[in-house]
């Protein structure tokens, strides 16, 4: 390991997974809660990294190829194989699609913004609940990251050229800056380049173009990705507000309420507006309760009054345990949701049902950022 300038110093961290985590399945870490996403038998399912717990969350038809988790909005954000890149609040159980004919994407929390490449060669960026920016392309690109607060744009072409330009008032106008060759992957931290060259793992000070450093030798890369943890107490938590659809942070220390495009906000929830009154609005990706609330699919006929209106306790002809719920004829346990197909990651059936009574290794790099 070596001592850089650019970090205090490196430590290479292995993570132990759950045995049946697929490491050729597309997976997000939540480093602060310990916890790791992944696609298992068409389901969104959560593994505890701290224990050897599995909760299988949302049915998704669609082949997940890439996602992301943000700790602040609690939210994922996926790229299915069909091109479309979603939204999904763990927390309102909500999606929504940001954007169809996307090939690839990336997303920065540290400056709560997307960057995406689509499929005619379009780059683009937005901040969460944005509608996309697009900027056409003369290259053939595989990756695109957008840096509005250092005013760059990083380009890596279908033949592994990792082009760095600047711009001045917004990326339509771009200037060359440097370039590097053979480059796979790459991930940008303020003037700090991390990138894979033939497997190697390199690092580069923008501001002093030519200097690479290999930070890890006798080790070959095939993936890189960069987490980012911030110290801030934020005034509001997503948690705490309650959104009836989706929380997004608004600044370094503070999160509020938001509506996707083109719906708009509206006595606490989200319509759409008068000029598009039959827009598309996000959908429940769970149980969809009468007063329009969505939980996750593991409520029904159970005893327990999760809607709030008593919805998810409706015409049940038979009755499960209170830690358990009905799905088609079978109690399941709580850890598993009700879908179209068998989930087989973790046992699911729980109890009998009683008729009702007619009376990888993977790459980590993780930044701590303090105030002051």
């Amino acid at each position: 390991m070596l001592n850089g300038g650019h970090l205090p110093k490196q430590n290479t961290i292995e993570v132990v997974l759950n045995k049946k985590v697929n490491l050729n399945h597309s997976m997000a870490f939540d480093h602060t809660q310990r916890q790791l996403f992944t696609y298992v038998g068409k389901y969104i399912t959560k593994f505890h990294m701290a224990s050897q717990r599995i909760e299988v969350l949302y049915f998704q038809n669609d082949t997940i190829v890439d996602m992301v988790y943000d700790p602040i909005s609690h939210a994922l954000i996926y790229l299915t194989d069909r091109k479309q890149l979603k939204l999904l609040s763990l927390l309102s159980s909500y999606e929504y699609v940001v954007s169809d004919h996307v090939s690839w994407f990336t997303y920065s929390a540290h400056h709560r913004l997307l960057s995406m490449v689509m499929s005619a060669n379009y780059f683009c960026y937005c901040e969460l609940l944005e509608s996309p920016t697009c900027i056409r392309s003369s290259l053939d690109l595989l990756q695109s990251f957008v840096d509005i607060q250092n005013s760059r744009v990083f380009l890596l072409t279908k033949t592994n050229l990792l082009m760095v330009k600047k711009f001045v008032r917004d990326p339509t106008s771009l200037q060359p800056l440097t370039e590097v060759h053979d480059v796979s992957h790459f991930e940008v931290y303020d003037d700090n380049l991390y990138y894979l060259m033939k497997g190697q793992l390199l690092y580069r000070n923008l501001k002093h173009n030519n200097l690479d450093v290999m930070l890890i030798k006798n080790v070959t890369f095939n993936s890189l990705k960069l987490h980012r943890e911030s110290s801030h107490n934020y005034k509001n938590t997503c948690e705490g507000l309650s959104c009836p659809f989706f929380c997004q942070p608004i600044a370094a220390d503070d999160v509020s309420c938001g509506c996707p495009p083109p719906t708009i906000p509206v006595d606490k929830t989200c319509i759409c507006p008068k000029s598009n009154p039959n827009c598309k609005m996000p959908q429940c990706v769970g149980f969809q309760c009468k007063n329009s609330k969505c939980l996750l699919n593991n409520v029904r006929c159970n005893g327990v009054n999760d809607c709030g209106d008593n919805s998810d306790e409706i015409g049940c002809e038979d009755k499960c345990s209170s830690g358990t719920h009905l799905c088609g004829t079978k109690c399941l346990i709580k850890d598993a949701v009700c879908g179209p197909v068998e989930i087989t990651v973790i046992d699911t059936v729980a109890t009998i049902i009683k008729k009702r009574s007619r009376s990888y290794i993977v790459l980590i790099i993780r930044m701590y950022c303090y105030d002051g």
